[in-house]
């Protein structure tokens, strides 16, 4: 996973950087991992969300 901060940078905001989206595409493909947006993490504890995440890679 790589984490593009969720701080209402306006460019994620854009619509390149929306699930689909040029920017992220570009992103993922590059890292070899899904991009998460701030907004998109649906937990109460970010570092515990980004261990699932790596854990559940393999």
């Amino acid at each position: 996973m790589i984490r593009l901060g969720g701080d209402g940078c306006s460019d994620l905001n854009s619509p390149a950087a929306a699930v689909g989206g040029a920017m992220r595409r570009l992103v993922e493909q590059v890292g070899g991992m899904p991009v998460v947006v701030g907004n998109e993490i649906q937990s109460d504890s970010l570092h515990a969300a980004i261990m699932e995440k790596i854990c559940n890679a393999w």
